[in-house]
């Protein structure tokens, strides 16, 4: 896995979350889990919006583009299946 299964962004070692035992996740990101659980209780409609807005950060997209790609992609992440 090499992305965030909560909000999709690229997982890096860095980046990882942490599981209730300090341990890294590798699955999901510090900014989604921290100490084995989820740091922001949202849905996935509030988390399309979350992602939408740190892909522009990170890619050129524009504001729709961002939004289009976080709502096909965000469906298929183990959070929101």
């Amino acid at each position: 896995m090499d992305q965030c299964q909560s909000c999709s962004l690229r997982l890096r070692p860095e980046s990882f979350g942490t599981e209730t035992t300090g341990a890294p996740s590798e699955t999901y990101c510090i900014s989604c889990y921290k100490k084995g659980s989820f740091t922001k209780d949202v849905s996935m409609d509030e988390m399309v919006q979350i992602a939408s807005k740190q892909m522009l950060k990170e890619l050129p997209f524009s504001k729709d583009e961002a939004l289009r790609m976080a709502k096909e992609i965000l469906p298929t992440l183990e959070r929101w299946k």
